[in-house]
């Protein structure tokens, strides 16, 4: 097992030893490597589409929480993963 999968495997393991009932996961369409990692850890596809998104001019991110209200991502990864429980 890769890095991955072990991490993956890991993290699923001890989610569900907290009851957590599912995990998602998010990638590219054309990132087949994280496709065949998750199809390979039992993950399923569900959905399929495409997100938009705007960069807007900030003076700091703080700054554009604080007039918005929202939770900035600083974060440049394409790939998330998410979990939920019932």
């Amino acid at each position: 097992q890769g890095v991955g999968s072990t991490l993956i495997t890991e993290v699923c393991r001890r989610l569900k030893n907290e009851l957590i009932v599912g995990a998602e996961a998010h990638t590219g369409d054309r990132d087949e490597a994280a496709i065949k990692l998750l199809e390979n850890a039992g993950f399923y596809r569900v959905d399929t589409g495409i997100v938009y998104e705007k960069k807007l001019e900030a003076k700091t991110p703080l700054e554009n929480r604080e007039q918005s209200g929202a939770e900035v991502n600083e974060s440049s990864e394409t790939s998330t993963v998410e979990f939920r429980q019932t």
